[in-house]
């Protein structure tokens, strides 16, 4: 199953939309049978495949395979169709190869603490009774989920709150389970061994350089970022990585314990993050990077390179013409929204910008993240529960469908 949700730039109305086209049930879900169920929604609501402007999915193989993939399969209708990955995947599997640094296994350790005390009452009133002794306040331990990008960071940041008490807790009891000594580094007869205070050191490395990583997927999955914000939002986030690999920058408190620990450096995140994104200037959205409004108005050049990635550069007088009229109005908005600011730029002149108009609602309409579609799984969940699991997929696709496109109340419907 997996939803079909399109997102638009208004360009009567200059406003963004997102709203979500078919929720399908597809048992073989290979591209065949994906681009085929594209084609099919599509026809349903009155469009084609030449109408659309991007593709936006997973990194899968399935979505975007050199030879056989959805992808391919759509741009042989539409050859101006463009790619646009899920830059939060990206993001996400460069923080999992940055977590190889340790020699440690930190998603192993937050799993397993969190398991022994997950199923039973007892062992967590007593890890509760050496948070007292120790005189710390005790905060459940979080579930960490592989698949949940942002789990993995809370997760952590709950077993160092309440790491002395763990570790007291481990020391003491004469059943500790073995796989629980050796990643925690404890000495088999119960007793602490040095190496448990390197383990504190490398969960609050991954901790901090986490942080890095979720801020960049908050961002990227944030709900008006456009594609034309994705290259800095990229950037950014690679030379913060750099940064810190240069500098021997970890933790404000523990780089220097850190040092002598760093035995494999955490260049293979930043030449993951390099190999799965373009950094170039070829690439399109490195070209919509000026139409971001920030910090002044693009130059006709830049304009006329961002119709030309887009294959939209068939009528560069009238391009010329709008990009004028504009430019002699032209005041920056009052916002840091990106849609926000080319409405109100263009409702001063829609009637004399048409040709502007349209390129900025085909680059607008191209989506900075797969969130939308991530979200419609998540309202699925709440939908369809235990208690409602006989509920057949046609009463979940119309719940879904009135809860994504809707924004009245009750009231106003």
């Amino acid at each position: 199953m997996y939803p079909l949700t399109a997102q638009y730039f208004d360009a009567k109305t200059k406003t963004l939309h997102r709203k979500l086209r078919d929720f399908i049930e597809d048992h073989e879900e290979d591209a065949e049978s994906i681009a085929n169920n594209i084609k099919s929604v599509l026809e349903r609501n009155g469009l084609n495949v030449k109408d659309i402007t991007s593709y936006c999915a997973d990194n899968a193989p399935v979505n975007f395979g050199r030879h056989n993939s959805v992808f391919t399969k759509l741009h042989a209708h539409n050859q101006n169709i463009a790619r646009s990955r899920c830059y939060a995947h990206i993001i996400h599997n460069t923080a999992k190869k940055f977590c190889d640094v340790p020699p440690i296994d930190v998603e192993n350790i937050v799993t397993k603490v969190y398991g022994r005390f997950s199923i039973s009452g007892l062992r967590r009133n007593a890890l509760m009774e050496f948070v007292e002794f120790v005189n710390e306040d005790y905060t459940e331990l979080l579930h960490h989920v592989p698949t949940r990008w942002s789990s993995f960071a809370p997760a952590i940041k709950r077993l160092l709150d309440n790491w002395p008490a763990l570790i007291s807790y481990f020391c003491s009891i004469d059943d500790c389970p073995a796989r629980i000594q050796t990643i925690l580094r404890l000495k088999r007869d119960g007793t602490e061994e040095d190496k448990v205070e390197e383990v504190e050191i490398w969960l609050r490395f991954i901790l901090s350089s986490m942080n890095v990583f979720e801020r960049s997927v908050r961002v990227i999955e944030g709900e008006y970022v456009s594609a034309t914000e994705v290259y800095d939002i990229m950037y950014a986030l690679q030379n913060n990585i750099c940064t810190r690999i240069e500098d021997k920058y970890y933790d404000i408190e523990h780089t220097a314990a850190m040092a002598p620990l760093m035995k494999q450096s955490p260049q293979k995140s930043v030449d993951y993050l390099q190999k799965w994104f373009d950094f170039s200037s070829d690439n399109y959205v490195a070209k919509l990077r000026p139409l971001s409004l920030s910090p002044d108005f693009p130059t006709f050049e830049q304009l006329k390179a961002a119709a030309e990635c887009l294959s939209l550069s068939d009528n560069d007088d009238r391009l010329f013409n709008d990009y004028c009229a504009i430019k002699q109005t032209f005041e920056m908005p009052d916002t840091e929204n990106v849609f926000e600011k080319w409405g109100q730029v263009l409702r001063k002149c829609s009637s004399e910008t048409l040709v502007l108009s349209h390129l900025m609602s085909v680059i607008l309409s191209i989506p900075a993240s797969n969130a939308s579609c991530e979200g419609v799984f998540s309202l699925m969940a709440g939908k369809w529960t235990n208690v409602r699991s006989r509920v057949e997929l046609e009463l979940i696709r119309a719940e879904l469908i009135v809860n994504v496109n809707y924004t009245s109340s009750c009231l106003e419907f």
